[in-house]
């Protein structure tokens, strides 16, 4: 959801942004926009604009269920975790600056 900080309690839903409600941590807020794993398309990361109120691919993730995520302050960098084996890694996402 969304709310006008001019229009105090107005409220609307962000278009374009469906975000795959079996796991609510998979977005994270950005200086321009929205990270998040789409319900459609559980294998990808995309990217919403706040501006252009319109959506792109960041990446194709190699197994389709993250848990968690997070962007660095200059978005400059993304972290996440993905189900896989019993081990655990992590993965860091170099050069996708907007």
């Amino acid at each position: 959801m969304r709310i006008s900080l001019e229009a105090r309690g107005t409220e609307s839903v962000v278009e374009g942004l469906h975000v795959n409600g079996d796991v609510p941590a998979n977005w994270a807020v950005a200086r321009n926009g929205i990270y998040f794993q789409p319900a459609e398309a559980r294998d990808a990361l995309q990217f919403f604009d706040f501006t252009s109120q319109k959506k792109s691919q960041v990446l194709t993730i190699q197994r389709d269920q993250l848990w968690g995520l997070s962007v660095s302050p200059d978005g400059r960098w993304i972290s996440y975790s993905q189900f896989g084996e019993t081990t655990s890694d992590i993965m860091l996402v170099e050069n996708f600056a907007w």
